[in-house]
């Protein structure tokens, strides 16, 4: 899924179904409580333009530069040709 923040209860329901589930989210950090010890596969950036440019108004960005990279990166640094269903809870940040 594209977006945790303090909620991970979708990912957390599709890796319990058994499904290879991965998490993205460059907002919080890897020893955030909601994707410690999970079942689910965290990655600690974002999808979306390479530098998110585009939201560099949007409070999250306040605490400095985050990770970005596109969808096309992430599937072929994971080794994916292609995904099933794909989760958004972005609030429009991460995708332009």
């Amino acid at each position: 899924g594209m977006g945790i923040a303090d909620d991970s209860s979708f990912e957390q329901l599709m890796a319990q179904e058994g499904c290879e589930t991965h998490a993205f989210d460059c907002t919080i950090r890897p020893d955030s409580k909601a994707v410690r010890d999970k079942k689910f596969i965290f990655h600690n950036w974002c999808i979306g333009p390479s530098g998110g440019k585009f939201n560099s108004g949007n409070a999250y960005m306040q605490g400095g530069a985050l990770h970005f990279k596109s969808l096309t990166e992430t599937m072929e640094h994971l080794g994916h040709t292609m995904v099933d269903l794909l989760k958004f809870d972005i609030e429009g940040f991460e995708w332009n």
